[in-house]
């Protein structure tokens, strides 16, 4: 009897060993997952601040476009310059064991925000294109008139301006449910 019960203690043993070492590791996985979760609500945070800088940026390159398009003198600069958008990795840490952790809607929403900022950067690639083959060229040479390939390129690149704008728009739209899920 007693070596049934020695064997049953070293199992009973072994058995609550493993459950201890299961509960540390899933307090560990969501530490972690809580502090990841953090730095990813700060970026979003200062992607939510960085969207009005972004708008103003895009709005200032629209003014100069309708002045070039009404043939008056616009503002050079701002057709200088356009921002550069990279879209986040929000999910790419979070895969095996630390989605269980999260809860579903946070997931699908950083996954919205992710697609959609992936869409928003794609916008952005065809924005530099066209601004780099188009609105450049016009920035350097400063031309008095307009021609009128000069002038449907600058209407082609007014309207990536709009489909941008409301890119950004659904970006913020994302970001702001996302950030309301985390507590932000």
């Amino acid at each position: 009897m007693s070596v049934l019960g020695a064997i049953g203690s070293v199992f009973l043993g072994a058995m609550l060993a493993f459950v201890v070492e299961n509960v540390r590791e899933r307090r560990m996985l969501r530490a972690w997952t809580e502090r990841y979760l953090a730095a990813v609500a700060g970026s979003l945070v200062g992607t939510e601040t960085a969207a009005p800088l972004v708008r103003d940026a895009v709005e200032g390159t629209r003014g100069a476009v309708a002045a070039l398009l009404a043939e008056e003198q616009p503002e050079w600069e701002a057709l200088r310059d356009l921002p550069i958008l990279v879209p986040p990795d929000l999910l790419g840490s979070l895969q095996g064991s630390a989605l269980t952790v999260v809860d579903a809607e946070t997931v699908v929403a950083l996954g919205r925000v992710e697609a959609t900022a992936g869409e928003l950067a794609l916008r952005a690639g065809r924005l530099h294109d066209l601004h780099g083959r188009l609105v450049l060229p016009l920035y350097l040479a400063r031309p008095e008139r307009l021609d009128e390939s000069q002038r449907r390129g600058l209407e082609l690149f007014g309207a990536e301006l709009t489909d941008f704008e409301a890119g950004l728009g659904d970006v913020t739209t994302v970001v702001r449910h996302a950030l309301s899920l985390l507590g932000r």
